[in-house]
């Protein structure tokens, strides 16, 4: 699969390579990922997360600073990966394989293991690359919750975060804000004002630009993407890193030829159906701004 789905030589791909200090075997190794091949994970996942840790620690030594570690495990029918949070393993994605549909399980791995650039941006494509269950929302999750866990004492965090629970409240009539679901809307607003400005082929190269709408303000969109409650990370230590790195994800896409609303189908892979229903179905994050028609024309 490596080698067809993905095109890496077989020279790249190290079998059975030994860990620096002789502790254990790596199954494959390929780049900054390590692959664990078992039987049957139902039985066998408790090995896994044992093992982990260090295989992922043996590449990150390897692979050399500023380059994420990845390890995957997987018997061929259920696909768990992994990462090291500050020395801590971290799940980060799970995937079932469905026979009948192959291509999904490339496009899952895609964004961790080769970057194909142009990809069209259909509903299940960027579902599959940014939703839920994908390996970047479980990476970019982990690190939401850790600067959550810096700033959210922060009296202009506290602030918005607050505002954003009593609009709600307002709308729904009941206590129906988390902080799980304010960061599941910051990880989704961050998507959305990349896509935006990406539809435009506009660079992001200053995270705060396209947070704020500074960035479509300066292409003549006003209204369109604005300031709200999730430019939060920019307060945090690594929060702009985060940002940016999500932005370069959705560089993959063909964005200037999307023709569908992957929006809708993004959120609904995001929000948990039990979740969807107690906001009414189909709710966008409160903040989001309706383009005009000549804003709509402009964007695409």
């Amino acid at each position: 699969m490596l080698r067809e789905g993905f095109g890496a030589a077989f020279s790249e791909l190290e079998h059975e390579r030994y860990l620096v200090d002789n502790s254990g075997r790596i199954d494959v190794a390929w780049g900054a990922t390590v692959i664990e091949l078992k039987s049957d994970l139902r039985r066998e996942e408790r090995d896994v997360i044992a093992r982990m840790p260090d295989y992922l620690a043996d590449a990150a030594r390897r692979s050399g600073a500023g380059r994420t570690t990845v390890g995957l495990a997987t018997d061929g029918a259920t696909l768990l990966a992994y990462t090291l949070d500050r020395g801590t393993l971290a799940p980060i994605g799970r995937y079932d394989v469905e026979a009948e549909h192959p291509e999904r399980l490339l496009s899952w791995l895609e964004p961790l293991l080769a970057p194909v650039p142009e990809v069209m941006p259909t509903p299940i494509a960027v579902a599959l690359t940014f939703g839920r269950h994908s390996l970047a929302f479980g990476r970019a999750h982990a690190e939401l919750r850790r600067l959550w866990a810096e700033v959210s004492d922060h009296p202009e965090v506290r602030l918005k975060r607050d505002l954003w629970e009593g609009l709600l409240r307002q709308v729904y009539g009941d206590d129906v804000g988390s902080d799980a679901l304010f960061l599941q809307h910051t990880y989704l607003t961050i998507l959305v004002k990349a896509i935006a400005a990406r539809v435009l082929d506009l660079a992001i190269d200053d995270p705060s630009e396209m947070l704020s709408g500074r960035l479509l303000t300066n292409e003549g969109i006003v209204g369109a993407v604005e300031a709200d409650f999730f430019d939060w990370p920019l307060l945090a230590e690594g929060g702009a890193a985060l940002v940016h790195s999500l932005a370069n994800e959705t560089v993959r896409f063909r964005l200037r030829d999307v023709e569908v609303d992957v929006l809708k189908s993004l959120y609904e892979s995001l929000i948990d159906p039990d979740e969807r229903h107690d906001l009414g179905e189909y709710t966008r994050p409160i903040g989001w701004r309706r383009a005009s028609s000549r804003q709509r024309s402009r964007i695409r």
